[in-house]
């Protein structure tokens, strides 16, 4: 699926959100939103997989708008997942990610929905936890499962808010893996809002800078992690190196005895 903004915009009440946000997102390929908080990623995300209506400009879906291409339609190509969810009711595991299949259920689940289902838990490694309830499990556990309700979905694109919050390393780096193997096995198109620039590198073809609802930059990582950028746009001073082939981006900490940044 290649999934294209045009000039998009929107507003809660008199406040702009986005401003004429525009570009692209290849099929197959993986790009990050990265930004300060309050720069309108998870917003735009929202906007693109229907939870808020934008007011301005356009989603185009392999060419045509979403509008046209009818949001029912789009809804079983387009996999979301969300920030980290509270412990909510409880649920078990099989049935959190038969979720994912509710845009083909009419009223009960078919033959193939739970066949769906359960190839999912066993390709993520979680048909184990099946039969446990959701609120008993840790924190990457449940956000393999939310990856598995989307992937349940069959999706053409994956939509994911901050997948690596509040995970330790470990489940961070599994957890991209994850994304990077379906993205490549599958060709699923992905977007992700990202907080930390190192892994944002490591794992996205582009990526897509937003600062104050605008986009600042659009290109490899290669490209927009620069020290001068990565500064105006986080105001923080940072040092930039290649190695292995990878960026990495260093924070330089105030030095309290030279009262300055050392460099």
């Amino acid at each position: 699926m290649i999934l294209e903004l045009e000039n998009l915009g929107f507003n809660f009440g008199y406040k702009q959100i986005l401003k004429d946000v525009s570009f692209s997102v290849p099929e197959g390929a993986i790009v990050s939103l990265v930004g300060p908080n309050g720069s309108g990623k998870t917003t735009l995300l929202r906007c693109i997989v229907g939870a808020l209506r934008h007011g301005r400009g356009r989603i185009l879906v392999d060419g045509q708008p979403l509008a046209k291409a009818g949001f029912s339609d789009f809804a079983k190509r387009i996999g979301y997942v969300p920030q980290i969810e509270g412990n909510g009711f409880p649920v078990t595991v099989f049935d959190a990610v038969l979720l994912g299949r509710k845009p083909y259920i009419s009223w009960n689940p078919s033959q193939r929905d739970l066949e769906v289902v359960s190839e999912t838990l066993m390709l993520l490694g979680l048909d184990e936890f099946a039969l446990r309830e959701m609120n008993e499990l840790s924190g990457g556990e449940k956000q393999k499962v939310l990856i598995a309700r989307a992937i349940a979905n069959e999706p053409h694109l994956l939509v994911l808010d901050e997948p690596t919050s509040s995970l330790d390393l470990k489940h961070q780096v599994e957890t991209l893996d994850l994304v990077s193997s379906l993205s490549q096995d599958r060709h699923i198109s992905v977007i992700m809002a990202m907080h930390d620039l190192n892994l944002a590198t490591m794992y996205s073809d582009r990526l897509v800078m937003l600062k104050e609802g605008c986009v600042m930059g659009d290109a490899p990582p290669s490209e927009l992690l620069t020290a001068a950028i990565i500064r105006s746009l986080y105001g923080v001073d940072v040092s930039v190196s290649k190695g292995k082939g990878t960026l990495h981006v260093y924070l330089n900490h105030p030095c309290k005895a030279c009262k300055g940044y050392p460099r």
